[in-house]
């Protein structure tokens, strides 16, 4: 990259992650379909979303002195999403926990309240109650103030939810329960229910559905 003081100005690289799971679902599907169209169709959209944003700004280099100037901002929200990532790898490290390794180690409570920590650090972060090293001093705006709030709010819905054992709504589909899913009410199904069920044999599920000329409805769980 040149200094900023020469003649052409300023250059950058820019790098994208997270870019696998896309791109090997669109050439997992080419080759279960054997068929270069899809995968085509689906790379040339993917990258054309990518290129869309230096397009316009190589074709309006004006738009560029209208972006946010970095500065303390941009700490903060690199800050903020370590503590987001944290708690997201707590959701893959509890399911390869409870599914490679079976030492049952990060339970629901132990995630959600690890959850819990995180959130309030987070939210105590953005009130401007402690730094990083490194990190310049500055004022906490309006914005700070209002996701601190926000992240001190889900610190004590996660708290309040691991003290009384209640569900957390779409958090729970981020949690993995140790030793599969949570039994059932009556071991036949839903408990709600009123549908014959039977457990562990779907062919004569099905085999009685077709001679009844009826449907079948299968409730399935995994532990991830």
């Amino acid at each position: 990259a040149r200094r900023p003081d020469e003649a052409h100005g300023e250059e950058a690289v820019a790098s994208f992650a997270c870019t696998a799971p896309f791109a090997g679902s669109v050439l997992a599907i080419g080759l279960q379909s054997r068929s270069w169209l899809w995968p085509a169709v689906g790379m040339v959209g993917f990258s054309t979303a990518l290129a869309i944003p230096f397009f316009f700004l190589a074709i309006f280099p004006g738009m560029l002195r209208a972006l946010p100037k970095s500065g303390g901002w941009m700490e903060a929200i690199k800050h903020l999403c370590a503590f987001v990532e944290l708690g997201a790898a707590l959701k893959f490290l509890g399911a390869a926990d409870v599914v490679l390794l079976a030492l049952d180690l990060l339970t629901r409570p132990v995630v959600v309240s690890l959850w819990a920590a995180l959130s309030a650090a987070a939210g105590l972060y953005l009130l401007g109650l402690f730094r990083f090293h490194g990190e310049a001093a500055e004022g906490v705006g309006t914005p700070r103030v209002l996701g601190g709030i926000a992240f001190l709010g889900l610190a004590f819905y996660f708290a309040a939810g691991m003290a009384s054992g209640a569900r957390l709504g779409p958090w729970e589909s981020f949690l993995t329960v140790p030793g599969g899913s949570a039994p059932r009410a009556n071991g036949n199904g839903p408990a709600s229910s009123a549908l014959p069920w039977r457990t562990g044999d779907l062919a004569g599920a099905l085999a009685e559905a077709r001679a009844k000329g009826r449907r079948v409805l299968v409730d399935f769980s995994a532990p991830t």
